[in-house]
């Protein structure tokens, strides 16, 4: 690493330049078939300075028999027993309830190989709350099997069919009341009942005519589209028709094309989960999952209303599959079946995501190029809740997001950042962060983030914000498999070649953590609790096995969050050589994020790194309108040469 040896002198001499690869040589690459020896080159991949092959095989004072055993211990391989781990190091501190929600998610995620005896391990854990309250083992283990039934039907799941899980015996069941939960929905109606009467005159209308044909008995078309730009009150509006008609007794299903838009909606979900559909890209024969005689049918035909929001970014392809599923589960040629449905969004913000997708192809996506949009009674929101105290940011926010500023030079698709906002690249992190974080001041910065249009950005960002926490960091290894046919070819792409990738979903190999630091989910783990894609967590607790997490703004009488390593497959458009599954914590650092995942919320403050020129329809306008003031936002960008800070701001004007 620090010298090099001069053939020509036969010396060695100091190295000049510093290495970035600490790599000495290369090891041959080995067979999977051939188990033991490569096991131990995977070992000696990831242990520095052992003196021994005995040494080798020693983990935490252990020794085990053999090269395989001993990587499985050190979490390099999948195995059944980095479960049974992470449940008993969660066991030691965290309370049933919270052990559950883990058994849950290594069950749905991870799939154990036997599940049953996974259970039965932790079973005296599992119900120890439950044992405690009841004083009965059979009353508490029934409770225990009812609770965690319950936790698996919200993932469309049944303890018995899919893990061969014993079912609860509901002689020994009783009703056991939850007070929080009773009075968090109480309070919860009693808010949005004050909303309701604060309705600006355009929401007020949208809500009338949508509560109007919910008791409409007639058979007719009930579709609605609300059209209104960031910060002009949808997702109130979306907040009085639920509990509106959650008083009433009626069901009401919140969905959203994005994780993160649906956490924002009381009880949403996803888009592809609550109606069934394949992920990655649809074709017209791409059908849903969902049985006329399921549950989940069930509960599509006693909705009073579906609300749908971020509609703009969901495929034209996709309107046309929910309404094919929806006529057929309601027996009915209209639209939707005859569901009453509340679409919302905004055009100005990013459409469907083509990958590689021409100008054409993003807009002919689009849902106003679906025979289903001419169906759709509109309406428009205008006025701007956000930005209500700058009136001019506003009108400044509206003239980015329509294309109507003009365009510098006459060079189409370009504007000019006013010189307020903007600030010399190198100072951007500070306008954003403080210069000493750590968990004690999280809520001083947990409103804010830096924006960047693509991921290799926020990666940077992301380590030199890491590098102002106190204290010790933690670095987790994933484990990488490479998903090919023939088990032959596994031996053409060596693990440490996978361990390089960085596909866009899913986290590092080495995935470096502090305790207080800001973390995204990158799967939808639970969106009944607000774990969804794009959901931010800040770290409270790092463990060897898992580590603990707390959602920023989220209600501070919810337990922490105890998130496991699952299995994540890299998806079929990824610029991969093959397909890879990385069994890692589902979080990356979430200081930065891109403008995409930015879409849907508010921050405090945001800092938008522009070395790279936005690329897509309505970027610019989503990376601004974050903010409720021009004065929460501050660019970081380079002068052109007469001294002006210009930039793209692409809009597909056909869209609006």
């Amino acid at each position: 690493m620090h010298y090099t040896w001069q053939q020509n002198v036969k010396q060695w001499r100091p190295r000049v330049n510093r290495m970035t690869n600490v790599t000495l040589a290369r090891m041959y690459v080995v067979n999977p078939m051939d188990r033991d020896r490569f096991h131990l080159r995977l070992l000696l991949l990831n242990r520095r300075g052992p003196q021994s092959f005995q040494d080798i095989r020693t983990v935490d004072g252990v020794v085990h028999g053999t090269y395989t055993a001993a990587a499985i211990a050190l979490g390099l391989l999948e195995d059944d027993l980095a479960w049974r781990n992470c449940l008993d190091e969660s066991a030691l501190v965290d309370t049933p309830r919270q052990l559950r929600y883990l058994f849950v998610t290594i069950l749905v995620f991870c799939l154990p190989a036997d599940p049953l005896a996974l259970y039965e391990r932790n079973e005296a854990n599992l119900m120890e709350d439950f044992n405690r309250r009841l004083q009965d083992v059979d009353r508490a283990r029934a409770a225990c099997l009812a609770a965690i039934e319950d936790l698996l039907r919200g993932h469309g799941k049944s303890p018995a069919v899919d893990y061969g899980l014993p079912l609860a015996d509901p002689l020994l069941l009783e009703p056991l009341q939850d007070d929080n939960a009773l009075f968090r929905e109480i309070d919860a109606a009693a808010r949005w009942a004050q909303q309701v009467e604060n309705l600006n005159a355009e929401q007020r209308t949208v809500y009338d005519r949508v509560m109007a044909a919910v008791e409409d008995p007639v058979e007719v078309t009930r579709t609605f589209f609300v059209d209104g730009p960031g910060g002009t009150g949808k997702t109130t509006l979306y907040g009085c028709l639920i509990w509106s008609l959650r008083q009433l007794r009626r069901e009401v299903l919140s969905v959203a094309y994005t994780g993160i838009a649906a956490s924002l909606m009381d009880g949403g979900m996803t888009v592809h989960s609550t109606f069934g559909l394949p992920f990655g890209t649809l074709t017209e024969d791409s059908t849903s999952t969902i049985t006329m005689q399921s549950a989940r049918a069930q509960r599509i035909r006693n909705a009073a209303l579906i609300v749908w929001d971020e509609a703009p970014m969901s495929p034209g392809l996709q309107l046309t599959l929910v309404d094919r599923l929806l006529k057929d589960v309601m027996v009915s040629n209209l639209p939707f079946g005859g569901k009453t449905m509340l679409f919302a969004g905004d055009f100005r913000q990013i459409l469907p995501v083509i990958r590689r997708g021409t100008r054409a192809e993003i807009v002919m996506s689009s849902i106003k190029n679906n025979h289903l949009w001419n169906v759709m009674e509109r309406f428009d929101l205008v006025q701007n809740m956000r930005a209500g105290n700058d009136a001019d940011f506003a009108s400044w926010l509206l003239q980015l997001g329509n294309g109507q500023l003009p365009a510098v030079d006459g060079v189409p698709d370009t504007v000019e950042i006013p010189q307020e906002m903007v600030c010399d690249v190198a100072d951007l992190i500070d306008f954003v962060y403080p210069q000493q974080m750590s968990l004690a001041n999280v809520e001083e910065f947990a409103r804010r983030v830096v924006v960047c249009p693509t991921n290799e950005e926020c990666r940077g960002v992301n380590a030199d914000v890491l590098e102002r926490f106190d204290g010790n960091s933690e670095t987790y290894q994933a484990v990488d498999t490479a998903e090919v046919d023939a088990a032959d070819e596994v031996a053409n792409f060596p693990t440490e070649f996978l361990n390089t990738l960085v596909p866009d979903g899913l986290p590092p190999f080495h995935l470096e953590l502090k305790v207080g630091c800001i973390v995204m989910l990158l799967r939808n783990l639970d969106p009944r609790r607000r774990l969804c894609n794009g959901t931010r967590l800040v770290v409270t607790e790092l463990r060897r096995h898992n580590f603990k997490a707390r959602i920023l703004g989220g209600d501070p009488r919810d337990d922490d969050i105890v998130l496991p390593k699952i299995p994540l497959r890299s998806i079929g458009e990824d610029d991969l050589p093959i397909p890879l599954k990385r069994i890692q914590f589902p979080v990356r650092l979430s200081f930065a994020m891109t403008i995409n995942k930015s879409q849907g919320q508010t921050f405090d403050r945001v800092g938008l790194l522009l070395t790279t020129p936005p690329f897509t329809h309505g970027q610019l306008y989503v990376a601004f309108s974050r903010v409720r003031n021009a004065q929460s936002v501050k660019v970081g960008m380079y002068a052109d040469d007469s001294g002006r800070f210009v930039t793209k701001n692409i809009v597909y004007r056909e869209v609006l």
